[in-house]
């Protein structure tokens, strides 16, 4: 799950100044590749400068609550969410900065990714059984990832703006290129997967024993 969303309060006039597109991650990856692309036709249709800005750590949690709490309520901070810090984090980490459920407001799924489980042949396992098992004998056993109510009004028009730019043509082959399909939709149905996917993905974390201090 990767999209968009936006801290849970704003304003009606807008958009008014400079938005800034706030990617969880480091530079070059997936999501910053999809802001980008993204950040060009927001600028050309909301008719104001929207700058992407990199605030990676703590597994996405970092530059999502930075956007959940302290950013202003205004409309003019996005986030480009994924399933991480979304979904999984909150089962994961011990404590949270926020609550993605309540902090932010959900605008437009924008791209769905497949999660891949890998080991090295020399552990041993051979099925997802076997590796928790292992998981929770094990205390050195170590893993790598990729990350560990705004007004309708601005809602519907952040979701409307970037629906029109997902059909043009020309972008869905760029967007496309990077490896992700076009996902788009409305902003309730964006709302219910991050529902779903925090107790889908939480059971799995509580399945693994996984924590993260």
């Amino acid at each position: 799950m990767t999209a968009l969303a936006a801290p849970a309060l704003a304003q009606d006039n807008w958009p008014s100044k400079t938005i800034r597109f706030v990617v969880p991650y480091p530079p070059g990856g997936p999501t910053d590749l999809m802001a980008r692309l993204l950040q060009g036709e927001l600028t050309k249709r909301l008719g104001v400068a929207v700058v992407v800005d990199n605030k990676s750590g703590a597994g996405g949690n970092l530059g999502s609550a930075e956007v959940a709490k302290q950013a202003p309520a205004d409309g003019h901070t996005l986030l480009l969410a994924a399933s991480g810090p979304m979904a999984v984090n909150p089962t994961l980490y011990r404590s949270m900065p926020f609550n993605p459920l309540t902090d932010l407001a959900p605008v437009i799924q924008i791209s769905s990714f497949p999660l891949v489980l890998e080991v090295n042949p020399n552990l041993g396992v051979k099925s997802v059984k076997e590796l928790i098992t292992l998981a929770k004998q094990s205390k050195t056993l170590s893993f790598a990832s990729a990350g560990n109510g705004t007004p309708p009004a601005i809602i519907d028009k952040l979701n409307s703006t970037l629906n029109a730019i997902f059909k043009e043509p020309e972008f869905r082959t760029k967007w496309e290129a990077i490896g992700t399909p076009v996902v788009a939709g409305s902003a309730a149905a964006f709302g219910e997967l991050i529902r779903r996917d925090t107790v889908r993905l939480g059971k799995v974390v509580k399945d693994s024993g996984a924590t993260v201090d």
